[in-house]
């Protein structure tokens, strides 16, 4: 069976071969998925004070993580502070057609 045909399966309760599965780094997957891409030209900014790493994401947000300990790291500075903010806020193109490019890909397949 084709994968979409195991997934298929277990949706419909139809008694498929096998459970789908969703495994990453190469492994076993039944699944696709996809996401919006960046925002065209957007390059975030990053700066390291001391031990700690700066930097900003595409919706303004400023986030903070320990060097050498976290990989992730948590907002700092959110870019709405206050609701008075949300006047002048602008949020990313979320509608730009590129940033669907990789997903309408990966679904065409």
């Amino acid at each position: 069976m084709t994968p979409r045909e195991v997934i298929r399966t277990n949706l419909e309760c139809a008694g498929g071969v096998r459970i789908g599965m969703n495994f990453s780094g190469g492994r076993w997957n039944d699944f696709v998925g996809g996401a919006l891409g960046p925002v065209p030209g957007y390059e975030p900014r990053r700066w390291t004070e001391g031990t700690i790493e700066y930097y900003d994401d595409e919706w303004g947000n400023i986030w903070h993580r320990v060097l050498e300990r976290s990989r992730g790291g948590e907002i700092y500075r959110p870019a709405l502070q206050e609701w008075s903010d949300f006047e002048r806020y602008k949020t990313p193109d979320i509608a730009n057609p590129t940033r669907f490019a990789a997903a309408a890909e990966a679904f065409r397949q």
